[in-house]
């Protein structure tokens, strides 16, 4: 179980200088926070807000529901004057206009919450369904999702290309077989992965894996500063089992074309 503190130690290696950016909400924008919101605030929230609860320091930039400040998080409750029913806890609210606001469900079942999206009344609602008896489950912990945010700005944001891939008949040792995989082929296992996240990389290439329960389908992000090495990971990680890749696309403004496909692999 991946705390708040161990999370920074992890990203600041991966992004030096990361944790003198950050900054933490004031005792009493916490206090006003569990005041609006009717509840004592989850722990692992708790820690998020003491240690960057004011600046996240880009951790989740560009992500929906990603705006975790203690201060819009007041304002979001205070506009819209809802209270979301238990086991619900408003953690991230999106600061572009999505519709899609981010939960912690802290159900008795589950070992620590679990993240999880969906539109709070009250505002812009999202194309399909959504709401507390319709949610969609993010990551299965606070600590989990911000290590995938933060492994796909610092380090997928690296590289010039990217490609995206699903295995729809996942394993429970999927993941496993992945890593060992790459391992083999020199790639670091960064500290923060676990049986639900694998973040590999090199410095010609990076990897990151995710699912949020064992029989879940795992998504798999492969990136590389040449289309050719993208290529080369598909295939090999396609060795373990087979994967639908949707596409490779360019990773920033820089790259000099996007190549769109989508192939059975395996």
């Amino acid at each position: 179980m991946l705390t708040i503190a161990q999370l920074l130690e992890s990203l600041e290696s991966l992004e030096p200088g990361l944790c003198g950016r950050i900054r933490g909400a004031s005792p009493e924008l916490i206090a006003r926070l569990e005041r609006v919101a009717e509840r004592r605030l989850p722990e692992v929230q708790r820690q998020l807000l003491e240690r960057m609860g004011e600046d996240l320091g880009g951790i989740c930039a560009g992500f929906v529901g990603a705006d975790m400040r203690a201060a819009s998080l007041v304002e979001r409750f205070e506009a819209r004057g809802w209270i979301p029913p238990a086991p619900f806890v408003l953690v991230g609210v999106d600061d572009a206009g999505a519709p899609m606001d981010s939960f912690l469900r802290c159900a008795p079942d589950l070992a620590e919450p679990e993240l999880v999206q969906f539109a709070m009344p009250g505002g812009v609602q999202a194309l399909v369904a959504s709401g507390p008896d319709n949610y969609r489950v993010m990551a299965p912990s606070l600590p989990a999702w911000l290590f995938r945010c933060a492994f796909t700005n610092f380090v997928g944001g690296r590289y010039r290309w990217v490609a995206t891939a699903e295995v729809f008949e996942a394993q429970p040792d999927h993941g496993a077989r992945f890593d060992a995989l790459l391992s083999a082929r020199g790639f670091f296992r960064q500290h923060g992965s676990d049986h639900m996240t694998g973040a590999l990389w090199t410095q010609e290439a990076a990897v990151l894996w995710t699912r949020n329960a064992l029989d879940d389908p795992v998504f798999v992000a492969i990136y590389a500063d040449e289309p050719a090495r993208v290529d080369e990971l598909a295939f090999t990680l396609a060795g373990v089992t087979a994967m639908r890749r949707y596409s490779t696309v360019a990773n920033d403004a820089d790259a000099d074309a996007d190549e769109d496909e989508e192939d059975e692999l395996g």
